[in-house]
């Protein structure tokens, strides 16, 4: 099992067309995204203008959570949807979407897998089974946390991603993370 921590410096960014945007993960590892030929996207979007459109992407299931600010959802010019700040949404990547809001957000891009966003708060703790189903767990955190897995105790700051990889080795089944506001992003990759 592979356990690395991802800070905002090691992500590759881009501009978009409504701002700019910060990869934290692109699965496999030598995929492009502007090639389309990735399986999971983790990224998080900076949303300058008031309104934008969505990329459209056939074939990729989409999560997305406004971290900051409000975002008002446009799909194929009738589906309306207010989201809050860290409230997930999922939608199909086909769908021509409008945004209306500036924000940051946090997206999760799967194409061909199954997988799931999820908005979590723990601050006594929770522990978590990572031998179960999904092979790729990444953790987005919006205050610092400490992680126990295993017999390691990892400390992560606000702003920071973590990232277990291969859930085979059953030595490290079970996590415990103690944090106010983090996301868990999952992914079966194999």
């Amino acid at each position: 099992m592979d356990i690395k921590i991802i800070q905002k410096s090691d992500t590759k960014v881009s501009g978009w067309s409504g701002g700019i945007t910060r990869e934290w993960l692109i699965w496999p590892p030598i995929a492009e995204y502007t090639q389309r030929n990735f399986q999971c996207r983790i990224s998080t979007a900076q949303v300058d203008l008031p309104e934008s459109v969505f990329t459209p992407l056939p074939d990729v299931h989409r999560f997305i959570a406004p971290l900051n600010g409000e975002l008002t959802l446009i799909h194929n010019g009738h589906i309306h949807l207010h989201l809050q700040p860290l409230q997930v949404h999922e939608f199909p990547g086909d769908w021509q979407t409008l945004s209306r809001g500036q924000a940051e957000d946090l997206n999760l891009m799967l194409k061909g897998i199954q997988g799931a966003m999820t908005y979590m708060t723990s601050p006594e703790g929770i522990s978590l089974d990572l031998g179960q189903s999904f092979q790729l767990e990444a953790w987005y955190f919006l205050k610092e946390a400490t992680l126990t897995i295993g017999d390691h105790v990892v400390h992560v700051n606000e702003g920071e991603m973590v990232l277990i990889h291969s859930m085979q080795d059953k030595e490290f089944a079970m996590a415990k993370v103690v944090c106010d506001r983090w996301f868990r992003m999952q992914a079966n990759i194999f």
